[in-house]
């Protein structure tokens, strides 16, 4: 009914509008009806506004969605590629330091690190081999020549490397006092343990391990860990785990093989075996 009364009465409206060009009753009557159908048009908006949005904007979810996936991607993508050409400064710059590297007392290879041997064996596999000079019993060191591991397989352009922190490697070492030690891998990255058979004397935390030099294919000199705890003497003698490595093979990209003395090399077929012994370095020991 009020729909009905608000149409009859803008018809006539408009019929008085045309015929009293906008003067007198007609413009009187015309103010007032606006007047009270203003609010009227203002509470209609106020509901059928929203549910228009609303209708609009569930027409358009779908390529909002498209849209919110396509530049997630995108953003994805940047970074994968900010990563890698970060990843790839740090390698050119690591192998630049390495290449520029004194030449030390003996030959040295820079190896590439290929990835691990296996979940259950604490090694690496390196890009250089035979053809490269690098044989089994070599020592292996990163930029701050820090003993990770020693050569225990040599193929023509590849090698296994042990690490030190391998339970079956076994590393002889010296002390600042002179005390000849072993340091073994006991399959964690953060510890080692420091053995010495014959000694009266304690060792003080923060004392650095150095090889010693006694055994085949390891120079002496090279560091292998620092104690993380005072090592006492107990009845003649030090058993200790506090010993941590101070660099961590598995997370290296490249490595230097030091080549230094090593061990005999076996070639040849199945039918054919040749084998040469490479003789040791000046001051390697026999």
């Amino acid at each position: 009914m009020l729909l009905t009364i608000l149409l009859v009465a803008s018809f006539l409206l408009m019929t008085f509008d045309v015929r009293g060009q906008n003067s007198g009753l007609t413009a009187t009557l015309r103010t007032g009806a606006q007047s009270l159908t203003a609010p009227l048009q203002d509470a209609s908006r106020a509901v059928v506004d929203p549910i228009v949005d609303f209708v609009d904007g569930l027409a358009n979810l779908g390529s909002l969605r498209e849209e919110n996936r396509r530049l997630r991607e995108e953003l994805n993508q940047a970074r994968l590629a900010a990563a890698e050409a970060d990843s790839l400064t740090e390698r050119v710059e690591l192998l630049e330091r390495l290449m520029n590297l004194p030449a030390g007392d003996f030959p040295q290879t820079v190896a590439e690190v290929r990835g691990g041997t296996g979940p259950l064996d604490l090694g690496l596999t390196i890009n250089q081999g035979l053809e490269q000079g690098v044989v089994v019993g070599n020592p292996v060191v990163d930029e701050n020549q820090v003993l990770i591991g020693v050569v225990t397989e040599a193929l023509p352009n590849s090698a296994i490397i042990r690490l030190i922190t391998d339970p079956l490697s076994g590393i002889q070492v010296l002390t600042q006092a002179g005390e000849l030690g072993v340091v073994e891998g006991l399959g964690t990255a953060d510890k080692l343990r420091l053995t010495i058979f014959d000694t009266p004397f304690d060792i003080g935390s923060g004392e650095v391990l150095r090889t010693s030099g006694t055994e085949a294919g390891i120079p002496a000199g090279l560091v292998v860990g620092q104690l993380t705890n005072d090592a006492r003497t107990n009845g003649g003698g030090i058993e200790t785990d506090d010993v941590a490595p101070l660099a961590d093979g598995r997370t290296l990209t490249v490595v230097i093989v030091v080549q230094y003395g090593g061990a005999p090399i076996v070639t040849g077929t199945d039918n054919t075996t040749t084998t040469t012994t490479l003789p040791p370095d000046d001051g390697a020991t026999p």
